[in-house]
């Protein structure tokens, strides 16, 4: 049973790293990307709204005392 926990474990990290990896690799500050995505992801409910949260579709727009993203125009 171990086992089967490690597994799924590992995958959750592999998944969070990609994310943060791939927010990197686009200019995207990977907290802010992960924060935005979470807050975010409650509402998707389409393939086209889950999408549109990828790290390629957003961009950083910085306001006082924070960052936040929004999608491209």
């Amino acid at each position: 049973m171990d086992v089967l926990y490690d597994k799924v474990g590992a995958q959750a990290s592999a998944n969070l790293f990609s994310l943060v990896m791939t927010a990197r690799a686009n200019g995207i500050e990977p907290f802010a990307y992960l924060s935005e995505l979470f807050d975010r992801l409650p509402t998707a409910t389409t393939v086209e709204a889950v999408e549109a949260l990828l790290p390629w579709n957003l961009r950083p727009l910085t306001t006082i005392g924070s960052m936040r993203m929004r999608n491209h125009d």
